[in-house]
């Protein structure tokens, strides 16, 4: 288009101007759909903005032409890659633990693509949003649930790999991504019983990481979302004093035999159902046990 652009530059204006319009009907217009077919989806596969810019720019160019709706359809082509490459990730049970941390890294491409090779056109990123968020709740349940145990997975104790930044970074990107999903209640579930493991076991990486994401979470779904967890930390906060208290009381604590007991005071309301099990405690633990109780009960006779 270039090179004859340059032929027809001599010419008068008005004439310069009805062949333009005749050249880039022939060889743009015409065929929009086969450079769509060809190459579009490597181009996105390999995020080559330069070379998306330019195709961007000539369906620009193209979209002024009557009858011509070029933006559309650019528009529902980067719509059909991006079904394809969620529907990729999500639907396949194989690759269910790669799930979430393949999901950021599409979002993190389509977020590249739209914003500088489509220079942020509204119609293609909402669009592009739709369907991602459409694909990603056509397999139910399970996208919540793995959203859940990647959380997890970030705020355990032992995740070293990653600085706090890097770390708040990531639970960012994961509300995003929780944004997209409907199973809301599937995802309080894993996520109340994965904090509960987290907290009884003292696996928890940060208290600012915990507070940080309950926080992110209490302004998408409100306070009534969040009520158990917060109560949950203040169940082992409140514990925590209990036990400073036990060990400072010398009849107490002297009575446990050089056994180191850690009890929880728990609120049933903000915990997950467990199942209840009759255990028969040794003697000696029995003892530490029943000196407890007799120490909480005196403690909060009022």
């Amino acid at each position: 288009m270039s090179l004859e652009s340059e032929r027809i530059s001599c010419l008068h204006p008005s004439t310069r101007r009805a062949l333009s319009v005749v050249l880039e009907k022939n060889l743009l217009v015409s065929h929009l759909s086969s450079i769509l077919a060809k190459g579009f989806d490597q181009l996105c596969d390999e995020t080559r903005v330069e070379d998306l810019k330019l195709l961007y720019r000539l369906f620009g160019v193209a979209d002024l032409h009557d009858g011509c709706d070029a933006y559309s359809m650019l528009r529902d082509s980067f719509g059909e890659y991006v079904r394809e490459k969620v529907d990729q990730i999500v639907s396949n049970p194989e690759q269910d633990d790669a799930m979430v941390p393949n999901l950021l890294d599409f979002m993190d491409r389509r977020k590249v693509l739209c914003e500088e090779a489509f220079a942020n056109n509204e119609a293609i990123e909402d669009f592009s949003k739709q369907t991602m968020e459409k694909q990603i709740n056509k397999r139910q349940n399970k996208p919540a649930e793995y959203v859940a145990k990647h959380i997890d997975h970030i705020l355990k104790a032992g995740n070293k790999k990653y600085s706090e930044d890097e770390l708040t970074s990531t639970l960012d990107k994961l509300i995003v991504l929780f944004r997209c999903i409907q199973g809301k209640d599937i995802f309080e579930a894993f996520y109340e019983r994965d904090l509960a493991k987290r907290l009884f076991f003292d696996r928890s990486a940060s208290r600012d990481l915990e507070n940080n994401m309950i926080s992110k979470l209490k302004v998408e779904c409100g306070a009534s979302f969040t009520r158990k967890l917060e109560g949950m930390f203040k169940d082992v906060d409140l514990s925590t004093d209990i036990m400073h208290s036990f060990r400072e009381n010398r009849r107490s604590s002297g009575a446990l035999g050089g056994i180191d007991l850690k009890v929880n005071v728990l609120t049933t309301s903000f915990w997950p159902t467990m199942a209840k099990e009759e255990l028969r405690l040794p003697r000696e633990l029995n003892d530490c046990q029943e000196t407890f109780t007799a120490f909480y009960l005196e403690s909060h006779k009022s």
